[in-house]
């Protein structure tokens, strides 16, 4: 949601106001990100430096969870991630 949140901001994206409400109806459950999220980043690589992206990597990996994603960059942690192409 953080990532979601700056990006309407920034005007990168555009979110209808009840997002949050729509994401759990459709059952998506959003997880906090704590402090060992954050301390498992110091386990990654450097193959991207996105902040975002390197936390979001740092929690799929220690919840063991897939992080799906449209950027080509995050396919370097194949174990983590699965890239779909947008056509």
């Amino acid at each position: 949601m953080w990532e979601i949140v700056t990006k309407v901001q920034i005007g990168k994206l555009q979110m209808l106001d009840n997002f949050a409400e729509q994401i759990r109806d459709i059952g998506i459950t959003t997880v906090d990100f704590s402090e060992k999220d954050a301390m498992e980043i110091f386990n990654l690589p450097l193959h991207h430096r996105d902040l975002f992206d390197r936390g979001l990597l740092a929690q799929a990996r220690r919840l063991q969870l897939r992080l799906l994603t449209s950027d080509i960059l995050l396919g370097s942690y194949s174990g983590l991630v699965d890239v779909l192409l947008m056509s």
